[in-house]
């Protein structure tokens, strides 16, 4: 068999396919919560109008109790996609202290990138896998801020409870996200948050953006519930912050072949 090396820049790559799938779900999530607010949900009752024969199914759905468990099962699927980054990070890293990969064919064009993100995906495979590596040992690997490290451990904990134990939580947890703050300095220099849209802004006052640091406590065998924005915080959090310190990290770790 040939043995090849190659510098790929695989951070990039499944850092863009993490965006991917964290723009996805908050997009159907959008889709759902948006039906539910408008009564549209009760047309799903019925088949596609072009199926025949046509099947009907009661719905008898509370749109709020709806909505919490559609907002924790996205939540849920979020961090799902999280860790599966992580795994496969790590796994990139894992395959370059190897320093090759020894090649059981042929291979050209874009049969060799396919053949490395089958290969890491493989790896990473293994890793979600191994029952003695808990996803925060996987996250110890990585120097990240304090911010980091404790978001996204209360994001483990979050998912945890919901995927496990009926959306209760079984600890004290925390829920830490950025969201984008806006805030108006009047005349008086007095400042004032932007809370809606109905909000005004008069004549020569000033605009401030910035990014603000969210809490949400859980408390011990509470009903974990989540807010739309809040996943919006989240998904901001792990794409403009957590992700690129754990890309920087790991960069620091891995020798280009």
């Amino acid at each position: 068999m040939a043995e090849f090396k190659a510098t790929l820049n695989l951070f990039d790559y499944y850092y863009a396919q993490l965006r991917k799938n964290l723009f996805a779900r908050i997009s159907s999530l959008r889709g759902v919560l948006r039906s539910l607010e408008s009564g549209s949900h009760k047309d799903l009752s019925r088949s596609h109008p072009d199926s025949f024969p046509t099947v009907e199914f009661p719905v008898e759905i509370d749109a709020n109790s709806q909505a919490e468990i559609e907002l924790s099962s996205a939540f849920a699927d979020l961090i799902d996609s999280f860790i599966n980054f992580i795994d496969e990070i790590i796994s990139v890293t894992e395959i370059n202290r190897k320093a090759s990969v020894r090649v059981p064919r042929k291979l050209i064009g874009n049969e060799i990138l396919e053949f490395i993100i089958e290969h890491v995906q493989s790896e990473a495979k293994k890793i979600a896998s191994d029952a003695s590596l808990s996803n925060p040992a996987k996250l110890n690997r990585f120097e990240l801020s304090d911010f980091s490290k404790n978001a996204s451990l209360g994001y483990f904990d979050i998912r945890n409870g919901i995927r496990h134990h009926r959306r209760i939580a079984k600890k004290d947890m925390i829920l830490l996200y950025h969201a984008l703050d806006l805030t108006i300095e009047g005349h008086n220099k007095k400042t004032r948050s932007i809370l809606g849209p109905g909000e005004r802004v008069e004549e020569g006052e000033k605009i401030w953006v910035g990014f603000k640091i969210h809490e949400h406590p859980i408390q011990k065998d509470e009903k974990i519930k989540l807010e739309e924005r809040e996943l919006e915080g989240i998904i901001l959090s792990i794409e403009k912050v957590i992700t690129p310190e754990i890309v920087k990290a790991a960069s620091k770790m891995y020798k280009k072949l």
